[in-house]
Formats: structure tokens, sequence, C-alpha cells
């Protein structure tokens, strides 16, 4: 079934993104995860770069897969059109900015796709709203809040707000970001495929 095998894609969203952070991360000799942006490994004249890029490209196809697998597998459990629509829209635009940023390394200015990287922030907001229509999915529903929310203190903080974020640890606050908005988005993937109907 089409849903269900978007979904299984979809939700290796978060594992090709960070295999290939870190994985590309360990081979660059002097690299920094802690104050340095992931675009660094991708950006023109980096070591490795491509392989980065590469992996980019890969987590934005499964970012598309995602969008589409969401839409159809809300759909399917009983979700409202309107809130399965915004999910796989939000997430499509954050797979765009992705790809944007695998296709045009940095110092291009189009790496960072338009900044439609903070559309990916709504997608689990919209995914707790597509949840309300599922059977049986409280828990998984106080799960994507709480990922949310995450999200949400993490930008806040990474902005200045708490104070918290400077040039020494930014690398792991945008780390952080990743974390909790990509791995929310995974394991909403694999909640809606948890519950497609036969």
């Amino acid at each position: 079934m089409l849903a269900k095998r978007l979904l299984a894609i979809g939700a290796a969203m978060p594992l090709a993104y960070f295999v290939s952070l870190f994985g590309v991360g360990s081979l660059h000799t002097g690299y920094s995860h802690t104050a340095q942006a992931p675009s660094d490994l991708g950006a023109h004249g980096a070591p490795f770069a491509s392989l980065f890029n590469a992996g980019l490209g890969i987590a934005a196809a499964c970012g598309f897969a995602a969008a589409l697998g969401l839409f159809l597998g809300f759909r399917r459990a009983g979700a409202g059109t309107y809130v399965s629509l915004m999910t796989g829209l939000s997430l499509a635009l954050l797979s765009f900015a992705l790809l944007m940023s695998a296709i045009f390394p940095l110092p291009d200015p189009r790496h960072y796709g338009f900044n439609l990287y903070f559309a990916g922030l709504l997608t689990p907001l919209f995914g707790v709203l597509a949840l309300r229509g599922v059977k049986d999915a409280g828990g998984a529903r106080v799960i994507v809040l709480l990922g949310l929310i995450a999200s949400f203190a993490i930008v806040l903080a990474i902005f200045g707000l708490f104070g918290a974020a400077d040039e020494t640890n930014s690398g792991l606050w945008v780390r952080a970001l990743a974390a909790a908005n990509f791995g929310t988005i995974g394991f909403l993937c694999w909640t809606v495929l948890q519950r497609q109907p036969d």
C-alpha cells in the first residue's frame, strides 16, 4: 500500500540526516559539532562536502515521502482533510529547504532554502491536530506535543531568549533542534503507519 511505504521511508528521515551529519563529521579533521553549523560540512571546498550533501539529499527525499505519506495516511486513519493537508505541506516545504541546502552549498545564499526550514516547526503542530481524529492516539499526541514544545523552546534559545546559546555552543543547539524536530516527525510517521487500516 502506497501510504504505508511512504510512511516507512519518511520515518527514516532523521536517521538519514544524522548518519550523514555524524558520519561525515567524523571524517572531517578539526570539525567541531559543538561550535560549527552542519552546513559547514557541505560548504564549497570542504572535504567530503559531496558526501554530506548527498546525505542531505537523501534526507530530503525521505521528507518528501513523509509529506505525502502523512497526508494519505492521516486521511485513511480518519483525520480531517485540512489538517492532513497542512501536515504534509509544511513537511514538504521543510524537505524543499533541505534539498536546496544539498544542491546549493555555502556560501551560496540559496543554501538556506528561503528560510523554509521554519515551516517544519509547524509539522508537529498540525500533526497534533490531525491525531485528534485518529482512534487511540492520545499517548502519541502527547509525545508529538512535547516534541513541538521542545522545538520551539530550542528555537527561542538559539535566538538568544534564554542567554544559553553563543558562538561556542551554537552547533549543539542546532543539532538539538534537528533532533527534536526531525525526531518528532519520524515518530509521527511511525505513529500514523501503525494506525493504517489493513
